[in-house]
């Protein structure tokens, strides 16, 4: 049963959202002030007190072996911007891939109503039972099934919405052929190596087009026997003994490089940089998603923790990178660019950032997805909504 202090504190946070303008509509705010986060972390409420439960993060519920996270609940502010995205209306059949705490069902199964149904898919038995659990004793209606998300659930469709709450690089035409003509399925797409954008997609009859983008960042979709929680590797990380991140590179140029080019890579990026501003405050997740999406997978490096991402020459002479705010959503700031070694790096770096500025410097609201079937699963093919300068 929710408290008056968590009332006060779950009002707190749904101030918060509208200011931030996450929550827009009455059905969204009601649901987030009527579905208690708490009755679905109760093991976090014990251990780290409501605060804890209503401050606007995610929050880790499970991780694997390795110690790699593979379970949360999302920050609710992404997911209140999702929520809002996905038109949800009283009477519709929702279908959610990744049940998790069971929070988002809830909250779905608010925004549906009492003649709305709604169906989640775990691949996780053990978080299934909890979801099951949290969600009838506070009193919320939702089928939870285990199994493969990426089957969906064909016997209870065709649904007017799907959300998926784990990233994918490819989609499952089960998803499509669930969904009826012109419903919605919103899924955080991985575009590339670094790049990852939360898309709504809408049925145009054997196609799936983008309607609207979203920044943010979600764990991967697992499959049934899969320990997951992250892709599986797509880049190779190297280090300098002793450095620890300070020296920390990866991305799939290096999967090209020698063991010696690697070497020199490391090496140039631990000497100075050659420094330099981009003109004005920009969105720096916009920029970011830019160059993941448009620097080629032979150039493509990022350096952790920062984020920076950039290119890399082949023989590892040369890195440009460009920093900035890259989990800040669309916050302005001033990135900066990087530069080690070779300028040939630099040089090709500064070729983007200038095409990206003849397009108009276009972020998420820009960027188009489509995707067309042709087997069981498709790859989104992402391209910008622009005209080049000249």
């Amino acid at each position: 049963m929710s408290t008056p202090r968590a009332g006060a504190l779950r009002r707190r946070l749904v101030e918060e959202l509208v200011a931030a303008r996450a929550i827009r509509s009455p059905a969204v705010r009601r649901a987030f002030l009527t579905v208690p986060r708490e009755a679905f972390l109760s093991d976090v409420a014990a251990a780290e007190g409501l605060e804890a439960i209503y401050r606007n993060d995610v929050i880790v519920t499970q991780v694997n072996a390795a110690g790699v996270p593979t379970s949360s609940s999302s920050q609710p502010q992404l997911m209140a911007a999702m929520l809002e995205r996905l038109r949800v209306e009283p009477g519709m059949r929702i279908l959610e891939v990744g049940t998790g705490t069971g929070w988002n069902a809830a909250l779905l199964r608010s925004l549906v109503g009492p003649s709305g149904e709604v169906v989640s898919v775990e691949v996780d038995s053990e978080a299934a039972a909890r979801a099951r659990d949290a969600l009838r004793h506070s009193g919320h209606e939702v089928d939870v099934r285990t199994a493969d998300g990426r089957t969906g659930a064909p016997d209870a469709g065709p649904f007017d919405r799907i959300i998926v709450t784990a990233s994918a690089a490819e989609l499952p035409r089960a998803w499509r052929d669930q969904l009826r003509p012109n419903g919605l399925l919103e899924v955080p797409l991985r575009l590339g190596a670094w790049a990852q954008a939360v898309v709504t997609l809408r049925r145009d009859r054997a196609h799936l087009r983008s309607v609207s983008t979203l920044t943010g960042r979600f764990m991967s979709l697992r499959a049934v026997d899969g320990d997951g929680g992250v892709p599986p590797p797509a880049v190779l990380a190297i280090d300098a003994d002793g450095l620890g991140f300070a020296a920390h590179l990866a991305g799939p140029a290096l999967k090209r490089m020698s063991a010696s080019a690697r070497r020199r890579a490391l090496s140039a990026v631990l000497s100075d940089p050659r420094r330099s501003a981009l003109t004005g405050r920009v969105p720096a997740w916009s920029l970011g998603l830019y160059l993941a999406i448009e620097i080629p997978d032979h150039e493509l490096v990022t350096r952790l923790p920062m984020i920076d991402v950039g290119t890399v020459t082949r023989d590892g002479r040369g890195l440009a990178l460009v920093r900035g705010r890259w989990e800040g959503g669309q916050r302005p700031s001033k990135p900066r660019i990087l530069a080690f070694g070779d300028p040939r790096a630099e040089h090709r770096l500064t070729a983007v950032l200038e095409q990206w500025e003849r397009c108009g410097r276009p972020g998420p609201d820009e960027l188009r997805i489509d995707v067309t079937f042709r087997g069981p699963t498709a790859r989104p093919v992402a391209s910008w909504a622009v005209n080049k300068r000249s």
